[in-house]
């Protein structure tokens, strides 16, 4: 046990001393989610312009434009006469969605009559669709069966008829685990167990990184020789250092934004303890490979890209081919991302949850024991016998 506590603590130091691991410890882990939870602060885009054609200009018509322009997430900024002048006003960004009422609408609403109202978006600015795609024809639907049946009941017509032709199919959208329909309640959660993910990953890789190229990780030794009590004491003193990171995000920094991490803080305390500890393995062996620093903030930060796209929070993973879905799961960021989407999110409970949990659980094992014969090998190759003595008289690290 003292053994392994003097692992723990030298592993520790090693991060607090040196100032470029300092800053991926320390100021990576807080600024990357205070950057991006400000950027995405209002969730969803307010004040939308948009434009409207009017082909109708009727007063029923103008009417329905000034109802959208009245919702906060709309703006109508222009009146245009044509839709070449759309295409104009969107080429130059002016305006990034646009309304086109077509002819005789007012009419058709009167007598009952199917009518649309189209909606252009710029194909650059998609995400709007889901900001101001959903209230205008929310808006819409709930205007022209207003105005059919104020003019149904002007002529007589039965409660009943008037209600079928007025209404004849509603459909009620409800978007489960985000009501709202927002880009930031979708991106923000997944985004900051992302970057909690690579920064482990890609920290504790140079870490090891350095110890290996300087020579260093023979200093080790001088604590323990047990490979295995080495192993634990890295993985530990990461896990250690990285729950705290979680307890901020869960606790603070999630509330703050008003992230939704829908459940207990056990169960996700659960989570980021093994997805930190998967990622640290990951972390631990990968980094044996390397002997300059640079080389692993180099080669693994284009990893972030390739393995966020694995996840499926950008793209479904039933859509993956099987051998890319199955070669997934050997990166911890998949299970944990998967993990915590499945249970804070969608709001269910551990169970749904245990496959990842114990993809996380294997990878961690499976990691550490790869770190521990690669450090097994290594040693065997490289360290004298004698080591601890020479070390002592001063040895000559050049001598490798």
């Amino acid at each position: 046990m003292k053994e392994l506590l003097s692992i723990i603590k030298r592993e520790l130091r090693k991060v607090f001393l040196d100032r470029n691991l300092a800053l991926i410890f320390f100021v990576a882990p807080i600024a990357y989610p205070l950057l991006y939870g400000a950027i995405y602060l209002h969730k969803a885009e307010e004040n939308v312009p948009i434009a409207v054609l009017d082909r109708d200009n009727t007063n029923l018509s103008r009417s329905l434009v000034r109802e959208i322009d009245a919702h906060q997430n709309i703006a109508v900024t222009q009146i245009l006469h044509s839709e070449d002048e759309i295409i104009k006003e969107m080429a130059k960004e002016n305006i990034h969605g646009a309304i086109i009422i077509p002819q005789n609408f007012s009419e058709n609403l009167k007598y009952g009559r199917k009518t649309s109202v189209q909606l252009l978006i710029n194909p650059g600015r998609l995400l709007v669709l889901s900001d101001i795609g959903l209230p205008i024809s929310q808006i819409v639907t709930t205007y022209g069966a207003k105005v059919t049946a104020s003019a149904l009941m002007k002529k007589g017509t039965p409660v009943l008829q008037e209600i079928g032709y007025a209404q004849p199919v509603k459909i009620n959208f409800q978007y489960l685990f985000n009501p709202y329909l927002t880009y930031g309640d979708l991106i923000l959660p997944g985004l900051l167990i992302i970057i909690i993910s690579q920064i482990i990953f890609i920290g504790v890789a140079a870490s090891q990184a350095k110890e290996w190229g300087m020579n260093k990780w023979r200093d080790q030794f001088l604590v323990s020789r047990n490979i295995s009590l080495i192993t634990a004491g890295k993985l530990i003193s990461y896990i250690l250092f990285f729950i705290i990171y979680a307890l901020i995000y869960f606790i603070f920094l999630a509330p703050f934004y008003h992230i939704g991490y829908q459940s207990t803080l056990a169960s996700k305390l659960l989570i980021a303890t093994l997805g930190i500890a998967a990622s640290a393995s990951f972390g631990l062996f990968v980094g044996t490979f390397f002997k300059h620093r640079i080389t692993v903030f180099v080669i693994l930060g284009f990893t972030s890209y390739p393995f966020f796209m694995l996840t499926g929070f950008a793209w479904p993973q039933n859509q993956l081919l099987e051998a890319i879905k199955y070669f997934s799961y050997l990166f911890p960021l998949v299970p944990f991302l998967q993990a915590i989407m499945k249970v804070t999110q969608m709001q269910n409970s551990l169970y749904f949850a245990i496959n990842e949990l114990t993809i996380m659980i294997v990878q961690t094992i499976l990691y550490s024991t790869l770190f521990y014969f690669r450090v097994n090998k290594i040693k065997k190759r490289k360290l004298p016998k004698d080591f601890v003595t020479q070390y002592i008289e001063g040895f000559d690290h050049k001598t490798i």
